[in-house]
């Protein structure tokens, strides 16, 4: 019975023995694990910050995109809107700011083709090389017709002043009908045709042309000096 009592006594104190470590391993383990659960979630936290931080600078990138891009389409819708003779008036006064113009126009990736191909007429304008200019501007109006009839207009309208510029007044003529008919309140396609037509004593018809230069803008002195 003795030696019963001491293996029962053994075997009770291994239990309570192995039960211990158990629990000793259990907290070990539920400790490292505790541990790696709060490196996982500090690692995510990290993960979320960094990704909310690329975010807000992805966010402020499109941003910077975004208003570059309206300030360029603003300087080309600008730019655009210059007339041939109006540009040749810059290039007189100072044709290094004329060239940068162009330049930065046909250097700028947000332009169109087209956009480019306005600057590309307006330095062969500036380089004193017209007929190239003229067939670059035929080619932005026939392009543009339809689409741009503003922009068409303009380029009929360059292409009548270089005409002028060679004393061509009946192509010139022949152009500014074009610039009229896409848009009809072009003022100073009827004050050049006008000019245009006196230079071939078609007198009657050229004061026609300023009458209706001055009808749409009464305050155009240029037109009444020249009527």
């Amino acid at each position: 019975m003795d030696d019963r009592a001491a293996y029962i006594d053994r075997w009770l104190a291994a239990t309570a023995i192995f039960l211990t470590l158990l629990g000793v391993l259990g907290g070990i383990g539920g400790y490292i694990g505790f541990s790696r659960f709060r490196q996982i979630e500090a690692e995510a936290r990290r993960s979320v910050e960094a990704a909310n931080k690329h975010e807000t600078e992805a966010q402020k990138s499109a941003e910077r995109a975004k208003q570059f891009v309206e300030e360029a389409e603003k300087d080309i819708r600008a730019f655009l809107s210059t007339t041939a003779e109006e540009f040749a008036r810059v290039s007189k006064d100072d044709p290094e700011k004329a060239r940068q113009a162009t330049q930065e126009v046909r250097e700028n990736p947000q332009a169109s083709l087209v956009d480019k191909a306005v600057a590309a007429a307006l330095s062969l304008q500036e380089e004193g090389k017209r007929d190239e200019a003229i067939e670059k501007w035929r080619g932005i109006a026939k392009v543009a017709e339809g689409n741009d009839d503003n922009l068409a207009a303009i380029a009929w309208f360059s292409v009548g002043y270089l005409y002028q510029e060679q004393g061509k007044h009946e192509e010139a003529i022949a152009a500014y009908d074009e610039s009229i008919r896409l848009d009809p309140n072009l003022v100073e396609a009827y004050n050049n045709q006008g000019n245009a037509k006196s230079e071939l004593g078609c007198h009657k018809a050229a004061i026609e042309d300023y009458d209706e230069a001055i009808r749409l803008k009464p305050d155009d002195a240029e037109a009444y000096y020249n009527r």
